[in-house]
């Protein structure tokens, strides 16, 4: 018979053990909550430099979209790799509809890469993959109709 003692002892080591994996585990996903959140705030702040007004800066837009990609640039998790590539889809898309039609296209490569790389029944690999034509066709409809409305034909 194992004295009682040691009994409690091994209980305690095997309770310890679980609760350190279990930290482990909630410290890992609380930092990719953070890590989540920062790409939406500097996905955010980027798009803001791109639109229209006193304070457009397409250089500061582009430093905030690629902060926001060095978040996540070694994914390891399908949300992450989606994350990533739907930073590159909207990077792409500002790009084309500011008339930058080769910096679109590049980050839409990129976005498109990183949504075939989502295993197959990720819930939105499908649907991101078949829309971001569509969207990028749009962007590009919207900038000749802005530059149309200036009376320009320069399309950057």
């Amino acid at each position: 018979m194992v004295p009682a003692i040691i009994q409690h002892r091994q209980c305690f080591a095997l309770l310890f053990s679980v609760i350190t994996g279990i930290y482990a585990q909630v410290s890992q996903s609380a930092q990719e909550i953070r890590s989540q959140k920062k790409v939406v705030a500097l996905r955010a702040l980027a798009w803001f430099y791109f639109y229209p007004g006193p304070l457009r800066d397409f250089q500061k837009g582009r430093e905030y979209f690629e902060k926001a990609r060095q978040v996540l640039k070694n994914p390891t998790d399908a949300y992450s790799t989606f994350t990533l590539g739907y930073t590159h889809e909207q990077w792409g898309l500002v790009e084309i509809s500011n008339g930058f039609a080769m910096e679109g296209q590049s980050q839409i490569a990129r976005a498109r890469k990183y949504y075939s790389d989502l295993p197959g029944n990720f819930p939105l690999r499908k649907q991101a993959l078949e829309l971001l034509d569509s969207k990028v066709n749009l962007a590009a409809q919207q900038t000749a109709i802005s530059y149309t409305n200036e009376g320009s034909t320069d399309v950057r």
